[in-house]
């Protein structure tokens, strides 16, 4: 039937499953993410700087990017400014002499060191494809990774990703309708719109993108515990971003995402509590200093029959008071946005497949 490549690109590390239909072999490897990769290059130069490229995640990249700015000359193209702050007028003021022209090679003084942006990088991708003598070549290309949208003037970025994610739900509830095509995908998803201009480097006859937080979401889902459950709760603990949903009956019941960096146990088995409960709102949550929340519906913390926790910081968990189960989907933690990817594929084509 169909060779799948899956990359799930975060803000720690970078997932990537293969996965062939037809002989349902799978094969899988994490690595660093690009945001990492790139902050860590940037870091070991000490001329000037030429960046160019995509709007890609920020985090180490554009902290690295600031840094250098302090102490040397970064000429930055608009669309690579965007990583930093979608007001490329904000990221003039922050140090960096702003291009005009993402097209237009400028004049450079000699001996600057170039960095090209992006959040997929095909090359090094196809090196370790070709060295587990895997094909390049895929029937679909599906990628992960969390967009903010570039926000209308007024509106902050939050709250702007609330407003279409809240669409999107109350359009239909299931994460897989999070999952887009090239011709659906919204032109204020600004970094997944630079992911699939990169992803043109990959030999694929389709490509679809995916909000890595919904793909978690549908990826947890997957773990062999949720089996003939009805309403769960799964918790993705990822290295940047922290988020809690609510499944019941296969849709979304409601959510929470927190930066991870200000999660502590007692904070999150008290905000579990409110999703549950019905007792949370996307302004408290933003007060609070979270990232977000929504809620369709307030099943009862009775009626929660599991909690699963996926993502590399799920150890904030071992010690909590509920019955926490630690889900691999596949066999594997790592692999819940990859595995959630591949469940939306299945269900997008109405395939019955059997997971590994």
């Amino acid at each position: 039937m169909s060779k799948i490549l899956a990359l799930d690109i975060g803000a720690g590390t970078q997932d990537i499953l293969f996965f062939d239909t037809d002989t349902l072999e799978h094969f899988k490897l994490v690595m660093k993410s690009p945001t990492r990769i790139f902050g860590e290059i940037i870091k070991g130069v000490a001329t000037d700087l030429f960046v160019s490229g995509e709007t890609m995640g920020g985090g180490p990249v554009s902290k690295a990017l600031k840094e250098h700015a302090q102490k040397k000359s970064v000429y930055i193209t608009p669309r690579a400014a965007a990583t930093i702050h979608n007001d490329v007028l904000k990221v003039k003021k922050l140090g960096f002499i702003l291009l005009h022209d993402d097209s237009k090679p400028p004049s450079l003084p000699e001996n600057i060191f170039k960095v090209e942006l992006g959040d997929l990088g095909h090359a090094g991708i196809r090196v370790l494809m070709e060295g587990m003598h895997l094909p390049w070549n895929f029937d679909f290309l599906v990628l992960a990774l969390q967009d903010h949208g570039f926000p209308p003037p007024g509106i902050s970025n939050l709250d702007f990703r609330h407003q279409f994610i809240k669409e999107r739900i109350e359009e239909n509830p299931v994460p897989e309708h999070f999952l887009y095509s090239l011709a659906d995908l919204p032109p204020y998803l600004t970094r997944m719109q630079a992911a699939l201009k990169q992803s043109r480097f990959f030999p694929a006859k389709e490509t679809f993108i995916m909000d890595s937080g919904m793909a978690a979401i549908l990826g947890a889902t997957q773990d062999e515990s949720t089996r003939g459950l009805d309403t769960f709760m799964v918790l993705d603990i990822a290295t940047s971003h922290t988020l809690a949903a609510i499944i019941d009956q296969k849709e979304i019941a409601g959510f929470f995402e927190y930066h991870t960096r200000d999660i502590t146990l007692t904070k999150i088995e008290e905000l579990m509590t409110r999703l549950a409960e019905g007792n949370i709102s996307h302004r408290q949550i933003i007060e609070e200093g979270g990232h977000g929340a929504y809620l369709r519906k307030a099943p009862g913390l009775s009626s929660i029959q599991a909690f699963i926790a996926t993502g590399p910081k799920r150890n904030l968990l071992i010690d909590s008071s509920f019955n926490i189960h630690f889900g691999a989907p596949w066999g594997d933690n790592m692999m819940t946005g990859t595995v959630g990817l591949l469940e939306a594929l299945r269900r997008k084509n109405g395939w019955e497949l059997t997971a590994p």
